[in-house]
């Protein structure tokens, strides 16, 4: 049994916040352009309410603004785990593209009838295996390449994470998903037509299926996590 979900015009940013704040120059972090290094007109200032030195336009007696341009607008976070490995994403930004991921998986696969009691037989009965395919545009807006496991990484995480949570599968560890999402790139010309498409099929590797450790080890799991829960109740000695 194959089990194929399509998104179609899956999400690429979150939005992180509605206005970016408004940046300006440090002597730490200066400007590039020569021109605000003629000191007739710029000077590295502290005027009152400032928490330091600022780049200040002499003639206007105003504070250089570093990013005029995004200055007020939305800020968007591109979905890859790029930033994540290179330490560059902030816990705040992590949390909101997370959440963001975990919520359109859900409410994508809930709109689908019938797909997560599906995906939940397969599940009780075989260890899954699943591919991600990113139907996408070979260069992205920048007009650059794109590392397919840095984009896939988020993706699969969160949608590992909505199977788990919703109690479609009984964990996303290795006696229920051996072989998590591997990603293949087919490429498109047009990228408003993108879309992720999640193939997930019972796993068929002898080497997995058949070793008696796995097989021991995920019965007994399925065991302990249907047991269930009894409360403890506190009784009163008598004295």
């Amino acid at each position: 049994m194959k089990i194929t979900i399509e998104f179609p015009n899956y999400p690429r940013k979150v939005q992180i916040s509605a206005e970016r704040r408004v940046k300006y120059y440090t002597p730490t972090k200066p400007p590039k352009a020569i021109k605000y290094s003629d000191r007739s007109k710029y000077q590295y200032l502290t005027k009152v309410g400032d928490k330091g030195l600022f780049l200040y336009e002499l003639a206007t007696d105003t504070k250089v603004i570093a990013n005029p341009k995004a200055a007020g607008t939305p800020s968007f976070e591109i979905i890859s785990a790029q930033k994540l490995y290179n330490q560059h994403m902030t816990s705040f930004t992590r949390a909101k593209v997370v959440n963001f991921l975990h919520s359109y998986f859900k409410k994508e696969l809930l709109s689908k009838p019938g797909l997560l009691n599906s995906i939940k037989l397969l599940s009780d009965k075989h260890p899954l295996k699943m591919i991600l395919e990113i139907h996408d545009t070979i260069k992205v807006d920048n007009n650059s390449f794109w590392d397919a496991g840095n984009r896939a990484w988020l993706y699969v995480k969160a949608f590992e994470d909505v199977l788990t949570n919703s109690d479609t599968i009984k964990d996303d560890n290795t006696l229920f998903i051996p072989r998590p999402c591997a990603a293949v790139h087919i490429p498109i010309a047009d990228t408003d037509k993108r879309k992720l498409v999640i193939i997930i099929e019972p796993e068929t590797d002898v080497r997995i299926i058949n070793n008696p450790e796995h097989i021991e080890l995920r019965k007994n799991f399925v065991k302990i996590i249907s047991k269930p829960r009894v409360k403890k109740v506190k009784t009163k000695k008598n004295k």
